[in-house]
């Protein structure tokens, strides 16, 4: 009997996960909705005219997750969202204290749906940027990133290089948000093999995902 018991105890957290995943994937477009956006809608990188490698297709943060995934962080500077989408981080991130908040996003569709999301939640502070991530000019003052799954290989090494570059002509400390899948190590070895970047921690989010927040030396 003990045994058993134990045995369901272990499996307990497994199946709440499995459950708010559930519930994220059934009511993300409600929740959408209650937030006065429009960012539920998956999409492909072919429906984009955007298939390359190492690239994504569109998929938002968790509404569930992102709270999780920025606690702790100190919200200065500006926030800076890497394959933007649909703008769901932008609009979220603009309720925290930062100064500004910018998405850099190549898809003008997802940008033009962005803008929208943004003009309906009134945010003055933010801003979406129609460009490639790899080459786009990392702002002096921006001091998070976030990428939710948007690319990885020579793209996301070679955006990496940027920040960290950045934050060395111009010192300050940086801090960047990976969120992704436990069963997708590819997304997250960049940021490992980043030089002057240090993991600080790793968080298991409500849906299951996994976040990682990295430092600069």
């Amino acid at each position: 009997m003990t045994s058993r018991i134990a045995e369901i105890t272990c499996r307990l957290p497994r199946l709440r996960t499995l459950a708010t995943w559930v519930f994220d994937r059934l009511f993300d477009g409600l929740l959408d909705r209650r937030f006065g956006i429009s960012s539920s809608k998956r999409l492909s990188l072919s429906s984009l005219g955007l298939a390359a490698p190492d690239r994504a297709g569109y998929q938002p943060i968790s509404y569930l997750d992102f709270a999780p995934l920025m606690k702790g962080v100190e919200p200065r500077g500006a926030f800076v969202d890497f394959g933007s989408g649909a703008g769901r981080c932008i609009c979220l991130a603009s309720q925290y204290a930062f100064e500004r908040v910018i998405g850099v996003e190549l898809s003008e569709l997802l940008c033009a749906v962005a803008r929208r999301n943004i003009e309906a939640r009134g945010i003055v502070k933010a801003r979406i940027e129609c460009a490639d991530a790899a080459t786009f000019s990392i702002p002096p003052e921006a001091t998070t990133f976030i990428f939710v799954n948007p690319f990885r290989g020579q793209i996301m090494r070679n955006v990496l290089a940027n920040i960290v570059r950045s934050a060395k002509k111009h010192p300050r400390r940086v801090t960047i948000l990976a969120y992704g899948s436990p069963v997708d190590p590819k997304f997250f070895e960049p940021f490992h093999r980043a030089i002057g970047l240090h993991k600080m921690r790793q968080i298991v989010l409500p849906t299951g995902c996994v976040g990682m927040v990295f430092e600069n030396a």
